[in-house]
């Protein structure tokens, strides 16, 4: 798998992220145009390029494909119930930059027949405590560093002296 380094990517690029393991390729590539055809996913530039030309992609879409999947998978979500969460949870998978949040857990909290939700990014000496406090019927965790490894690839961290 390549690392993310441009802005634009194929339903390839695209599907290779989200391919499950022992999955061809065209299935993934299927999943990410039914995907597109019903609004979950955004193109970048022209929504229909034409014969010849194919779609791209923004990071901001490779990461709510990424989303999608992690959430359909390991959740058992509805692929056209996942959008509610894309732009906040977004955020913290592309804004982890920072050293010190690499190994954080994103805590989503919510409770049944609630429209509301919650999400946070904690550590996980901390997580125990963030859940108890929450007030939130239940609670899905993510690890950002695994779904940023399945989207940028490795994370080489430099550690600088001072």
């Amino acid at each position: 798998m390549s690392t993310v380094s441009r802005d634009v990517f194929s339903v390839s690029d695209v599907a290779e992220r989200i391919k499950r393991p022992n999955e061809e390729l065209r299935q993934a590539i299927t999943r990410v145009r039914n995907w597109t055809k019903e609004g979950l996913l955004s193109p970048s530039g022209e929504a229909n390029p034409g014969t010849g030309r194919a779609r791209e992609y923004s990071t901001g879409a490779m990461v709510d494909a990424l989303l999608i999947e992690t959430f359909v998978q390991c959740f058992g979500s509805a692929a056209v119930s996942v959008p509610k969460y894309l732009k906040k949870v977004r955020h913290f998978i592309l804004d982890a930059a920072d050293v010190r949040q690499i190994d954080h857990l994103l805590l989503i909290g919510r409770t049944a027949g609630r429209e509301d939700f919650h999400v946070a990014s904690h550590s996980p000496s901390k997580l125990g405590a963030a859940i108890k406090s929450g007030g939130w019927e239940t609670y899905m965790v993510l690890d950002i560093s695994v779904l940023r490894k399945k989207l940028f690839g490795p994370i080489a961290i430099t550690v600088r002296g001072n």
